[in-house]
């Protein structure tokens, strides 16, 4: 399937990581809590995986526009306008970002967790041992009923070992122009209760902050293979799997022309 012909004139960009921190409030005027992910994980969790779906919201959109598979998500206005907000302010910081309008996000173990933007997204995706896990446990589960085995389990542990050890890479650390790094965040609000009386939290506003230490670059290689060789080849098969989620089918991408530096309103 021609979804998109590659544009040649494509810088070659790095992706880049974000720290993220988070923060809840009871109101409007109520102090910030600190989410801390060695204590509230779950919550850290769902409250970063708000922020993650909002800034791809856009790249799926477009997407779903190309394979006529449109989705509709319901947000309030409200929270719609302040990540409409942080989607042009990452836009107009991140390169990568700008370049491809996808993130996922990279947990350290009690760590602030990490947001991968751009073509991060499939180099992630492709290294050693990634490209085996849904292999792995469609085996797994046809031969034994079920995917909690002691080999998928080991896999995954050291897929995500090889994705936290490519994400803490510094070189990787969105930078401002003075060379020092931004985090994010991120506060939510607290606007009632669902029907098992757990909080229900609104995305309400952010920053991105920039620390005050200079980052030094580090002597440590990215990734396994050269980027100017595989970089759009590898975003392909991001997109093509992407669509197999989406369809059910499998269809190749020739091309990137509609998928790369989209334009942001």
């Amino acid at each position: 399937m021609k979804v998109l012909s590659i544009n040649n004139n494509n810088k070659q960009n790095f992706g880049h990581s974000i720290r993220v921190n988070l923060f809840v409030k009871n109101g409007e005027n109520a102090p910030l809590q600190f989410v801390k992910p060695y204590y509230d994980k779950k919550l850290y969790k769902r409250l970063n995986a708000k922020i993650v779906n909002a800034l791809n919201s856009d790249y799926y959109d477009n997407l779903r526009s190309l394979l006529n598979k449109p989705k509709k998500i319901k947000k309030s206005d409200n929270e719609i306008g302040k990540f409409r907000e942080l989607i042009k302010s990452l836009f107009e910081k991140d390169n990568d970002y700008s370049m491809l309008n996808l993130v996922r996000s990279v947990y350290r173990r009690n760590q602030l967790g990490l947001i991968m933007t751009g073509p991060d997204v499939s180099i992630i995706e492709n290294l050693q041992g990634a490209k085996y896990i849904g292999k792995a446990k469609s085996d797994a589960q046809k031969a034994y009923g079920t995917t909690k085995t002691g080999f998928v389990s080991e896999l995954g542990k050291f897929v995500q070992g090889n994705m936290k050890e490519y994400a803490e890479n510094t070189n990787l650390t969105l930078r401002s122009k003075n060379n020092r790094e931004y985090m994010l965040n991120a506060v939510f609000k607290k606007i009632g209760k669902d029907k098992k009386g757990a909080p229900i939290y609104e995305f309400d506003s952010f920053d991105f902050h920039e620390n005050a230490a200079v980052l030094n670059p580090e002597d440590k290689e990215l990734y396994n293979f050269k980027r100017s060789d595989r970089i759009m080849e590898i975003i392909k098969e991001t997109v093509q799997n992407q669509i197999l989620q989406i369809t059910g089918k499998r269809m190749k991408v020739n091309s990137l022309d509609k998928i790369l530096y989209p334009k942001i309103n």
